[in-house]
């Protein structure tokens, strides 16, 4: 829809506009308020949205016959520095909210023991 393309050409135009450092910051900030699930999803989403996008402009290409050159989209997209960092960030913190989750539920040796073996299931320990 048009206010949906017009909030993200501005939300481009403002990462455009920002340093890498504020990017970091600004990912920091976003993932300290989201949980892992919705940011996961945030992710689908705009993989499912550049795929199609891609597909638009190659379609768009080839139906009018106007692009004097081939064009190639694929969707094996090597990811950017910044993309790795992120998804290291990404597994870290889905680690620790694994291990807080299994730490939150000790209450006696018992629970240690079991807390212990899951977290050795999980690679966490």
């Amino acid at each position: 829809t048009k206010l949906t393309d017009d909030v993200g050409n501005a939300a481009d135009s403002m990462i455009a506009n920002m340093s890498p450092e504020e990017i970091r910051d600004a990912l920091d900030e976003i993932t300290s308020v989201l949980s892992s699930d919705s940011i996961a999803f945030l992710n689908k989403r705009g993989r499912e949205k550049l795929t199609k996008s891609r597909s638009r402009v190659q379609q768009k290409f080839s139906s009018s016959g106007k692009c004097p050159v081939k064009v190639s989209i694929t969707n094996d997209v090597a990811p950017s520095k910044e993309d790795e960092i992120e998804q290291e960030e990404q597994r870290e913190r889905e680690a620790k909210e694994k291990t807080a989750k299994i730490l939150s539920s000790v209450r006696t040796h018992e629970d240690m023991d079991r807390a212990y073996n899951e977290a050795v299931k999980l690679g966490l320990a």
